[in-house]
């Protein structure tokens, strides 16, 4: 889905892209992806991913082919789950340079291998909030991050 809306920004120009509405639109997005950080389905998602060896025992791959993919296919949408919201931040804000993947991947690894993951995750939900709002109040901002890496 995010994909697709990215197509669809694409095949705009330059003005348009710029426009108010895109603009407010990527603070709104900020915002939602900070708020995200403090959900409760994120959260758990998160807990999940924090704790690979608790998911094995809980889905048993060693059955067989069909019940290891059902294993893949459940651990990949709690990834989903648990980082979605930030990834689509790359896309609707506009951030999909390499440096900025390569912050967003370090604060992934950071979150769900680190024992204080889960404060990483709110300290950075609170960076993202007030990103939003700062991009909503002073929407040329949005460029400038862009263009930061």
């Amino acid at each position: 889905m995010v994909f697709l809306a990215y197509l669809v920004y694409a095949q705009w120009g330059d003005d348009e892209a710029q426009s108010h509405w895109l603009l407010a639109l990527a603070g709104e997005m900020l915002v939602f992806a900070g708020a995200y950080q403090f959900m409760r389905w994120k959260r758990a998602c998160a807990d999940m991913c924090r704790s690979p060896l608790a998911f094995v025992y809980i889905y048993d791959s060693r059955r067989g082919v069909r019940n290891a993919l059902r294993a893949g296919t459940i651990c990949g949408a709690y990834c989903l789950g648990c980082c979605w919201a930030t990834m689509t931040v790359l896309v609707v804000v506009g951030l999909t340079s390499l440096a900025w993947m390569t912050i967003l991947s370090m604060l992934f690894f950071v979150e769900k291998n680190w024992k204080h993951g889960s404060a990483v995750a709110k300290v950075a939900g609170i960076g993202l909030m007030a990103l939003g709002v700062a991009v909503l109040a002073y929407p040329p901002l949005l460029a400038r991050i862009s263009d930061l890496a």
